[in-house]
């Protein structure tokens, strides 16, 4: 899986940071290695030009959190200012100390991470690594196992022009359904539909169509409080890839309060759906 190392880049000033900037840091530091990276704290951000330490600007209290929230971060005496950042494996960090942020990339709390781990996606080389990756992209999308394949590389077997288009267009699909997943949560089925269509114009995005015949349901399961619990999805819903026409979809259900409540879940990444293989059981995957 393709790791990204986050470097902490030194403050401007120690006597900015407060109790709201570390709580800030907290987060950003527990996003990162919850979801396997690397957070490296180099040894220039420790003291100041005048020599002075972090911890001469800190309260008592503070320097216990401080401590705390160091755990589990990797220590180096690389120079942050030479990172390549151009490379997506590589991430800037600095604690929050005001509402001015630099126009540059430097990523200063949780939610531009996460806006960061989106955009970063699309440099993934495959749709195996799109799969390990989608705790942190789509955190509000639930998939099936077999949802990317067998050994979760959609698409492999087109050529590698297609297959380009392919993994950019379900990046996109993907990450207007997570982003928008509370929106759709409101609406009717069918303006659902037009929401989604609006948002991806050049990608076609519909229902059952009139001469099609399948069911589109899948039995799925998942285990809660060490009960299994089984029930069948329908999976109408889809985008299609490429061209309107093409045999390059993408199924997903509206979800089903047994498993989360009204949860989408990405069913199928492939061809048509073809009710004698499609609807085959499949475990739920939940990312903790």
């Amino acid at each position: 899986m393709q790791k990204v190392v986050f470097y902490l880049l030194p403050t401007d000033s120690f006597s900015d940071i407060n109790p709201d900037s570390l709580v800030k840091l907290q987060e950003l530091k527990d996003m990162i290695i919850g979801n396997s990276d690397t957070l490296i704290i180099p040894n220039s951000f420790w003291s100041s030009d005048d020599g002075k330490s972090i911890f001469d600007h800190l309260t008592d209290s503070e320097r216990q959190y401080f401590f705390q929230l160091t755990r589990y971060c990797g220590f180096d005496e690389v120079d942050v200012y030479q990172i390549d950042t151009e490379d997506y494996h590589n991430r800037l960090i600095k604690i929050d100390t005001s509402d001015d942020k630099e126009p540059n990339g430097i990523i200063h709390n949780k939610e531009e991470l996460f806006a960061d781990y989106q955009k970063s996606a699309f440099c993934l080389p495959s749709f195996l690594e799109l799969y390990a990756w989608k705790k942190k992209c789509y955190p509000k999308l639930l998939f099936t196992k077999d949802s990317f394949g067998n050994h979760h590389n959609a698409f492999h077997s087109v050529a590698k022009s297609q297959y380009e288009k392919l993994y950019h267009q379900t990046v996109q699909c993907l990450t207007v359904l997570n982003n928008s997943s509370d929106e759709l949560k409101k609406l009717s089925e069918g303006d659902r539909i037009r929401r989604l269509q609006a948002s991806l114009p050049k990608i076609s995005c519909s229902g059952k169509g009139s001469g099609e015949t399948q069911s589109f349901n899948k039995d799925v399961f998942i285990y809660k409080r060490n009960s299994r619990i089984e029930v069948k999805i329908s999976c109408i819903p889809h985008f299609k890839l490429i061209r309107d026409d093409s045999d390059y979809r993408i199924y997903f259900s509206w979800g089903h309060d047994k498993i989360k409540e009204k949860a989408i879940i990405i069913v199928k990444l492939g061809s048509h759906w073809i009710d004698a293989e499609d609807s085959a059981i499949s475990k739920i995957v939940i990312d903790k």
